[in-house]
């Protein structure tokens, strides 16, 4: 839906069902179920068509996601590799990121997803008509019990465990290149009090200094 100002008029896009709208955009993964908002403005006299906006999804369910599959599969999290390759999937109760779209090129300026299994968080830039990307993140597997752990210690800087006695694990990762076959790098992550601070605001759904 547009909106009714001429130069950068407001776009509004809703679904209840995000996951029939990704074979369409012809994203390189496989959703399930999910409510969609897109709210952004469209820049109708520039060429192209700018957008900046912000997405939010909520309840949804990633069954194929070759290169998050391969970033769990270097992390060494054979679960969560096996979920994202096949139809099993892993569940997500939201996505939020901030988005631009200029001439077949999109800004991922931020975004993270969180669900009971895994957190993520990604920027980088999606080339579509060069078939070429460059993002940047982190991977948060099985947090399970660190949001309460948080709440009940304030300190930052301390070392964190969850009710089962895992410690925060985070794994950075970068992919480049071609959408088809990029090169997919990862790392664990050090411990320091800026990363921990940054983790437990994703896990949070709140937005990383």
């Amino acid at each position: 839906k547009l909106g009714p100002e001429r130069s950068h008029p407001r776009l509004t896009v809703t679904s209840d069902d995000a996951g029939a709208l990704d074979g369409a955009l012809g994203a390189n993964f496989d959703m399930v179920g999910g409510r969609l908002l897109f709210a952004g403005n469209l820049d109708s006299a520039a060429p192209g068509w700018p957008i900046d906006g912000h997405l939010d999804v909520r309840s949804f369910t990633l069954t194929r996601a070759p290169i998050l599959a391969r970033v769990a599969s270097l992390a060494s999290l054979s679960g969560i590799a096996s979920g994202l390759s096949g139809s099993q999937g892993i569940a997500f109760d939201r996505l939020s990121a901030e988005l631009a779209h200029r001439g077949g090129v999109i800004t991922i300026k931020s975004a993270r997803a969180s669900g009971a299994s895994l957190g993520i968080s990604v920027r980088g830039v999606v080339d579509g008509a060069a078939g070429t990307l460059a993002l940047e993140g982190s991977l948060v597997p099985a947090y399970y019990g660190l949001n309460e752990a948080a709440n009940r210690v304030p300190l930052v800087g301390r070392v964190f465990t969850g009710t089962r006695g895992e410690g925060i694990h985070v794994f950075d990762f970068e992919v480049r290149g071609a959408i088809a076959g990029p090169q997919v790098s990862v790392r664990p992550s050090s411990a320091a009090p800026g990363v921990i601070r940054d983790v437990l605001r994703l896990l949070q759904g709140r937005p990383a200094r």
